[in-house]
């Protein structure tokens, strides 16, 4: 193993690590299930971020959502009303936003009582010029009667679908 390979992976336990004890406060009688993924992409920060980085930007990516209106200003609580290809209606509100990234929780729909929690995240990678896109959720087990196992491959496959997505722009 080379040592830029070695980082990465120690980059990456640390960034999971971080963000699950980030998304684990306040909920200390839930049990948490993250679901984490990400992709490499030929792009540095600034150039993914310009194209992935508006909270709108979700229909750009992820080819199921076919409509996201903005309401309520922008930034943290702004709120984005999406619709999905079978008619499905989401509000998520912005919950926290930095140069790079932003968390939003979803106020209506069919995981608010999973308390469901996102963030998507764009960060230098060790190769000059490429990024690391992070797409993570946490949801609360006990919402499902299966300790929330088929929501979380659902929800993987659904980041991993938009990371796809990202990667073939910059491809």
């Amino acid at each position: 193993m080379n040592q830029t390979y070695l980082q990465r992976t120690m980059r990456r336990l640390v960034g999971v690590a971080a963000v699950t004890l980030m998304l684990g406060a306040g909920t200390a009688y839930a049990k948490n299930l993250n679901v984490y993924t990400w992709i490499q992409v030929n792009a540095p920060v600034e150039t993914v971020w310009g194209e992935i980085g508006g909270f709108c930007d979700v229909t750009k990516v992820l080819p199921i959502v076919v409509d996201c209106v903005m309401t309520s200003g922008k930034g943290v609580g702004s709120i984005r009303y999406l619709t999905f290809e079978d008619g499905m209606k989401l509000d998520e509100p912005m919950a926290d936003q930095g140069p790079s990234h932003y968390t939003y929780i979803m106020s209506k729909g069919f995981l608010t009582d999973a308390r469901y929690r996102s963030t998507v995240r764009v960060y230098p990678a060790t190769d000059p010029g490429t990024s690391v896109v992070e797409w993570l959720g946490q949801i609360d087990a006990d919402a499902f009667e299966d300790g929330g196992a088929e929501m979380a491959e659902t929800l993987r496959g659904i980041y991993q679908m938009g990371l796809d997505n990202i990667k073939k722009m910059f491809e």
